[in-house]
């Protein structure tokens, strides 16, 4: 619900994937390159797609089915 008008970003899925993550860099850096990976999968599956110019995300209309389906 939160991120369906404005999208979502790496930080915002880190964020609640991660909610106690320790502030330290390097841990903070495998997360964001964790959360990156799942973006990527998610886009190839057509789930997703990336605002043009941002660094955003919303979801396709085949994701908003397979979420709704799965909840």
């Amino acid at each position: 619900g939160d991120f369906t008008t404005g999208g979502f970003c790496n930080r915002d899925l880190a964020r609640q994937l991660y909610p106690t993550a320790d502030n330290d860099p390097a841990e903070r850096r495998r997360i964001a390159s964790e959360v990156s990976y799942w973006l990527r999968i998610l886009r190839a599956h057509g789930l997703i797609h990336k605002s043009p110019g941002q660094r955003r995300y919303h979801m396709t209309t085949k994701g908003r089915e397979i979420t709704t389906a799965l909840s």
